[in-house]
């Protein structure tokens, strides 16, 4: 009795993968067109006795240059650059693995085991 409520729990799961893929397409186009606009470079962090001090790295300054007080927009951008980049490869690498799941998954493949099955030996197995 409990094997059969849990494989209930499992019909319907291609129809979640489904949604959760178009759900991950739908953050990869946000998180593309947010970082289309932002400023090159990151922001590191830097703290400094008990001040925090930000500084703007990019490729020719790894370690960066340091933001002035009141930049605050800049520091705001840059910190928004990084978690969306952060979520756009989170994001890449979950779609890639639903897509995967979704190439070689049908909800009632366990249940076409039986049904492949001779008739025969059908009746004398007791199904999940």
């Amino acid at each position: 009795m409990q094997k059969e409520r849990k494989l209930e729990y499992l019909k319907g799961l291609k129809e979640l993968l489904v949604a959760e893929q178009v759900r991950l397409e739908e953050i990869i186009i946000i998180a593309k067109m947010l970082l289309k606009d932002a400023p090159e470079g990151t922001l590191r962090l830097s703290k400094s006795n008990t001040y925090l001090q930000f500084y703007h790295c990019t490729e020719e300054n790894k370690q960066g240059k340091y933001i002035i007080k009141g930049n605050d927009e800049l520091i705001q951008k840059l910190a928004q650059k990084t978690y969306d980049d952060n979520v756009l490869r989170l994001a890449e690498k979950r779609l890639n693995q639903v897509k995967k799941i979704l190439r070689d998954y049908e909800d009632d493949e366990i249940e076409e085991i039986f049904l492949k099955e001779h008739r025969v030996r059908q009746g004398l197995i007791l199904p999940i």
